[in-house]
């Protein structure tokens, strides 16, 4: 599983899960600890991840999705200004919450995203 954090540092409000993983055990698991910090299921797929990602997804690797809120990420996005005392101390510590518990969760399963992905039926 492969995913990207490369959008600042404000809070993740929605997760995506790879195809066939959000309505398993592993995704209510996944919902169950990261609702009460803030994060949602996404209703859009994860696609190929960012840029970073794009290749493994490429090569087959499942993509999730931790999606943040950008709205102030290009007040400071490369200037002068663009140091650590801009950051939110609490988003960053939610950003950062969302991205082990989900790391972790995947890293402690023994799901295979690629077999569930299987196991979800075409649509018409």
């Amino acid at each position: 599983m492969a995913g990207e954090s490369d959008f600042g540092a404000d809070r993740v409000y929605s997760v995506g899960l790879p195809k066939g993983a959000m309505d398993s055990p592993f995704g209510q698991s996944v919902l169950r600890v990261l609702t009460p910090i803030g994060v949602i299921p996404s209703s859009v797929a994860p696609g190929r991840g960012g840029s970073d990602a794009g290749p493994l997804a490429d090569a087959g690797v499942p993509i999730f999705a931790l999606n943040q809120d950008g709205s102030k990420y290009f007040d400071y996005h490369h200037t002068s200004d663009d140091t650590l005392d801009k950051i939110d101390r609490d988003a960053l510590s939610q950003n950062v919450a969302a991205w082990v518990t989900l790391v972790w969760l995947a890293a402690d399963s023994n799901v295979d995203f690629r077999a569930l992905a299987e196991a979800v039926p075409a649509k018409p």
